[in-house]
C-alpha cells in the first residue's frame, strides 16, 4: 500500500479567528453559535472544541475576515444563553 503524501501548512490570510472561552460545557452551545453563523451567511472555514480540566468549554473557529464584526456582534447576542461565555476576536 502507498503512503499518503502530506504536504505544507495552509495560510489564509483573510481569514480571523474568534473564540468562545470559558463557557460552562453544555449541550447546544456550538450548535447555537453555528446556526446564528449560519442564519448570517457567514460560512466556517475551521472549528475546534474542547473541554479544558476544569470543565470548561472552549471554541475556536475562523471565518472570512469581512465577517469578523457581524461575527462577533452574533456572540455576543448568544452570551445569555451561557453565562460566563467570553468572545474574542483576533485578527490573525
Amino acid at each position: 500500500m502507498d503512503k499518503a503524501e502530506i504536504g505544507g501548512i495552509i495560510y489564509k490570510r483573510h481569514l480571523v479567528k474568534i473564540g468562545v472561552l470559558a463557557s460552562s460545557d453544555q449541550p447546544g452551545l456550538a450548535a447555537a453559535i453555528l446556526d446564528a453563523l449560519g442564519q448570517a451567511d457567514i460560512n466556517v472555514q475551521f472549528i475546534a472544541q474542547l473541554i479544558d480540566i476544569k470543565g470548561s468549554a472552549h471554541i475556536a473557529f475562523c471565518v472570512d475576515q469581512a465577517n469578523r464584526e457581524t461575527s462577533m456582534e452574533l456572540l455576543e447576542n448568544i452570551s445569555s444563553y451561557s453565562p460566563g461565555l467570553i468572545p474574542s476576536g483576533n485578527p490573525r
